[in-house]
């Protein structure tokens, strides 16, 4: 389990590049269905991989 420490913090940045381009795309009036769909993808990937972390730590 020791990969999720090196998984967690990638998605993490992979999510913060998202939602500096949902913020661009948002701004220039363009469609933001695709980093919507990915922005709820990885935040969920996150919330998994954390609560495999703790649970593993127990």
């Amino acid at each position: 389990m020791i990969y999720l420490v090196f998984i967690i913090p990638i998605l993490g940045m992979m999510l913060y590049i998202n939602t500096v381009k949902l913020l661009k795309n948002m701004k220039e009036g363009k469609n933001t269905a695709n980093q919507t769909g990915w922005g709820s993808l990885l935040t969920g990937l996150i919330l998994l991989f954390t609560l495999l972390l703790i649970l593993s730590m127990n």
